[in-house]
Parts: structure tokens; sequence; C-alpha cells
């Protein structure tokens, strides 16, 4: 369902929820990593799970969670013959994906269509109950505009940060058109002035995109473990993306790079 596939081994086949043939586990890569050294050899060794001797059949990818980050290890479910003939429990939550083209709406109509079923067949058991479908991670959608509007600032004040780098590089620009103008008179061609200031720029560029990803880096280590997992999908797997560092030392190098007038003495 989750379209995952294990880094090391396998997971469970549909056989291993019968009982008896479901000493198996899948260990996510953290668990492994910290309790077995990250062992290629892990596959097939005997663990006690629970006071159960368990066989591990396989090793989950690094960047895989499911709902909590924490899971350590995952095994099959499994279901006694007398607990499966029972109607009265209503304790199993199900996890789906919904099928290409069909909208919530749509499967939430069958669902209702089906419960009505099982009320009207079973009514001793199953009067009373529905069936709902609601997103594993509910809050997401709520959070949509409050990103948004944190998105619209951080560009608002990269802006704002573009546009006085630029003011304080052409007022020392200004400042320089002197010493500009007497390296012109002595021979220096206008490509090799050009390539200078783009040369200053560059570099005054880079070390402000140094010291922004060391700070963006040091910043997440703080507050990434106060978010919380089950109300944020992914947010554990927040990380800096390299494409905005490089877009914006672009931006910067461009915005910095531009050309300062001489003026002929």
């Amino acid at each position: 369902m989750l379209g995952v596939r294990a880094a090391i081994g396998r997971t469970f086949h549909s056989s291993e929820e019968e009982p008896g043939r479901d000493q198996v586990v899948v260990l996510t890569d953290g668990f492994w990593r910290r309790h077995f050294g990250g062992d290629p050899a892990i596959v097939g060794r005997s663990v006690l799970v629970d006071g159960s001797i368990m066989t591990v059949i396989g090793v989950l990818p690094k960047d895989f969670y499911f709902i909590f980050r924490d899971s350590a290890i995952f095994v099959p479910m499994t279901a006694s013959a007398e607990f499966e003939s029972r109607r009265d429990t209503h304790s199993i939550g199900v996890l789906a994906r919904l099928s290409p083209g069909v909208t919530r709406s749509e499967a939430q109509s069958d669902l209702e269509r089906i419960c009505r079923d099982l009320e009207r067949v079973y009514p001793d058991t199953n009067d009373g109950w529905s069936a709902a479908i609601v997103p594993v991670f509910p809050l997401n959608k709520n959070l949509r505009p409050a990103s948004s509007m944190l998105l619209g600032a951080v560009a608002c004040v990269l802006l704002t940060a573009i546009i006085n780098v630029a003011n304080l590089l052409l007022v020392r620009g200004r400042a320089r058109q002197r010493e500009l103008a007497v390296r012109a008179a002595l021979g220096a061609s206008e490509g090799r002035l050009i390539r200078q200031m783009l040369a200053e720029s560059a570099l005054l560029a880079t070390i402000g995109a140094v010291i922004g990803v060391g700070l963006a880096a040091g910043a997440l280590r703080v507050v990434l473990p106060f978010i919380p997992e089950v109300k944020i999908a992914g947010a554990g797997a927040i990380t800096i993306d390299t494409r905005a560092v490089v877009v914006t030392l672009v931006m910067l190098s461009k915005r910095n790079g531009k050309k300062t007038p001489i003026e002929s003495r």
C-alpha cells in the first residue's frame, strides 16, 4: 500500500499474517543502526520482541517512517479464528489508499453504503456504527495557509536583504569611482575592472551563503525536536534544500555583480 521496498531483505508476505507464521519482524533503519551497528548481515538473525523470538527479514530505507517517526520494529498483524469471528470489536484502525481517479467523497459514499448493509445484516453488533475517511495527518491542510504566509514572509525578508546589500555595494562603488578611474588611466581595461568587481561580489555572496547555511542548520537542530510529528507530516524530514541555496546564491551574485559606472577623469 505504501509502495516502499526494504533497503535490506524484504517486507512481509500476506502468508505471514497467519498465526504461527508471524514470527518475523522488519526493522527501521535507526533501530538497526543503534542496536546492530548497521550490520548488513542482519537478515535471518533472531531478536527477542516482547518475550518472543522473532526473525529479522528486512530493514526499511533510512528516510522511511510511518505516522510515528520513533517506530522501531514492524510486525505482521495476526488474528485468531475466535477474534475474527467476533463482530463486537471495534478497536482496529484501518489505513488505505484511495484508488486512482476516486475522490474522497466517492469513497466516503461507498463506505457509508457498506456500513448500512452491515447494519442491516448484523443489527446486534453494527447498529449505529459508521465509518469516515480522514487523512492520516488531518492538520496538514489547516497548516497550508500559515505555511504560505511564512514562505511569503521569508521571500520578503530575502528581497529586503538583497536590496540592502545592493544599495551598500552601490554606495561603496560610488566611493571607489576615483580609484577605478585611476586604475583605468593606468591601463586597466573595462573588462578587467568588471571582473574584479564580480570577483569581490561573488566572494561576498559566498561568505554570506556559508554563514546563512550554517545558521539555518543550527536553527533546524534547535527547532525540529519541538515539532510534533503526529500533527505535521514529514516534519522530522525537513532539511536544507540545496536547490534553494543555489538559487539564493545566484540571485545575490547577480544583484551584487552589477557594473559600477566608471567616471572618466
